[in-house]
Parts: structure tokens; sequence; C-alpha cells
């Protein structure tokens, strides 16, 4: 999909869209929803920073997937740096790396992010994380998300799906997909999540009934924890 950037109020039209997110980003303001049109494509050649409280939502589906998708096309700098409290992704197709690339396509350090809908392909040129979380990215929520190994060979996986580099205060997988593909990630662990806990409230929140930790350094991990419902963890 095509458009014409310009300066605000311009992108406040489906028919008259703004082309870049770029543009869209420099127009929007805190708690604004960006949306592309089925179909927008973009390749980044340079790190978007979003320090806003933004949305950014892809319009469209086929064959189950998002139709609007973006690319990276850099080799030492990610797609989208989130710095903002409460940004969302939703409904977005995010292609693999068109070059060998070492930094995170997506990298959060702002609170409450959430990843919702989205597909996530990890190729050959996926040298770093997919999606890394960073002291301070607490609340974050990752949710009917798939991130898939699209490479063919052994020699050039991709480095794994999430990760995260500290601690943080809640992170919440719901209907979160990681396939192999065909040779799948160069990391034993795609989902590499390092200090862990579980915790378990009383049933109207209001009690810690009790707390365990799994780890304070980046060695350990938990790679699966299911709360059943008479409170035990399995």
């Amino acid at each position: 999909t095509t458009g014409t950037d310009g300066a605000s109020p311009a992108g406040r039209s489906d028919t008259a869209p703004l082309a870049t997110l770029a543009q869209a980003v420099t127009n929007a303001a805190d708690h604004d929803v960006i949306v592309f049109l089925s179909g927008h494509a973009q390749t980044r050649t340079g790190a978007q920073t979003l320090s806003k409280r933004l949305t950014l939502v892809g319009a469209g589906a086929s064959g189950g997937l998002p139709t609007v998708v973006f690319t990276n096309n850099q080799a030492a700098a990610g797609m989208f740096t989130i710095s903002g409290a409460d940004v969302q992704l939703r409904n977005i197709k995010i292609a693999g790396n068109s070059q060998s690339c070492s930094a995170a396509r997506i990298a959060v350090s702002g609170a409450g992010f959430r990843m919702i809908g989205c597909y996530v392909e990890c190729g050959q040129h996926d040298d770093a994380v997919a999606l890394s979380l960073a002291s301070g990215a607490d609340r974050a929520e990752i949710k009917n998300t798939t991130f898939i190994s699209t490479a063919t060979l052994t020699t050039a996986q991709p480095d794994s799906a999430i990760s995260n580099s500290a601690a943080l205060a809640c992170l919440r997988l719901d209907g979160l997909v990681v396939s192999n593909g065909t040779v799948g990630f160069s990391s034993v662990v795609p989902v590499d999540l390092s200090n862990a806990a579980i915790t378990r409230l009383s049933a109207d929140g209001s009690a810690l009934v009790w707390s365990t930790y799994l780890g304070a350094s980046k060695s350990d991990f938990a790679t699966c924890g299911q709360l059943l419902p008479d409170g035990s963890v399995l």
C-alpha cells in the first residue's frame, strides 16, 4: 500500500494514508493507534524508536497470516527499539533479516509491552534473538504470536526467538507458538527466559500464598511452569 508522507493531520484517513512508519510515529501522540492498510510492506534501513504510548496494528490477513510485513535490512541494528510504556504490536508479520544482522529485531525496555497476533520469521541471517526483553520491560505480554525458523541449512540456523537480559516483574505468555521449522534454532533454548519466578496469590488477589525463585543468573532458566488448580506446580 502506498501513500504520501506529510505533517499532521495527514494520514488520518485510509483514503489518503501516509507512506512510512517513521512519519506516522512523528505525527502520533501518546495513546494513538497507527493502522497499516492490508498489504503494506516496508523495509527498515534504520531502527525505529518507539518512545510514545502507541499501538501498531496491521489490517488484513491471508492464509492465517498478517498481510502487513516489515523487513529489516541492517547489519548491526534492529527494526524496533521500544522504550515507551504500553507499546503494542498487533497482527504484523516480521520477516527474517535480509542480510546478516547482529542485533535483535525488536528490543524492548519499556513496561507494559504487548505483542498480539503477530508472526515472526527467523531466518538464515538472524544472528541475534528476534525479541529481546531488557531491564524495564516489566508486565510484557506475548499472545497468540508465532516465532518460526525458516532456515533450511543447519549451518545457517537463526539464533533464538525470545530472551531476557534482566529479571522482569511479570511476563505473560499466552498462545505462544515457537516452531523449529526444518532445521530449528542454533540456541538450545529458543525461548531463553532466565530469572523466572512462579507466584501464587489468593483467589481474590489480596494475599501472597507462596512464591518460588528459579534462578538469579543467565545460566539458570525455567523452560516450563504450569500452575494446577490445587495450587501445586507441575
